[in-house]
Formats: structure tokens, C-alpha cells, sequence
């Protein structure tokens, strides 16, 4: 379960969400510690629900 703070909600990542699992497994296989990548990957999807919401027209990380 990702670390997250109870009163912020998480956005839907959208089509961000296959880049952001695959980047979590890779962290994990790198050996990164569990709480490490749940909290790098809680800062992605905080980070993509607001490029989807204030950047509808942006469909990659670049």
C-alpha cells in the first residue's frame, strides 16, 4: 500500500498508470526498498493526476 497523507487524495494516473508500475517494478529489481518506491511512485501519481488535469493534450513525460 503506498505512503500517502490521509487528507490528500490521490488522482487517477490515466494512461500514466503502465509507465508508473513499470517503473516500480524496475526500482524493486534494482533492489530499492519497498516503502522507497511506494513513496517515489505516490510523488509520480500526484505528479500525473496533475499534468492530466491541467495538461489534458500532454500524453508522455517529455
Amino acid at each position: 500500500m503506498p505512503v500517502q497523507h490521509a487528507e490528500t487524495p490521490r488522482p487517477e494516473p490515466g494512461h500514466y498508470r503502465a509507465w508508473l508500475n513499470s517503473w516500480a517494478l524496475a526500482m524493486r529489481s534494482d533492489g530499492l526498498g519497498m516503502r522507497t518506491v511506494d513513496m517515489y511512485v505516490d510523488a509520480a501519481v500526484l505528479f500525473s493526476g496533475r499534468l492530466l488535469a491541467t495538461q489534458p493534450m500532454v500524453h508522455d513525460w517529455e
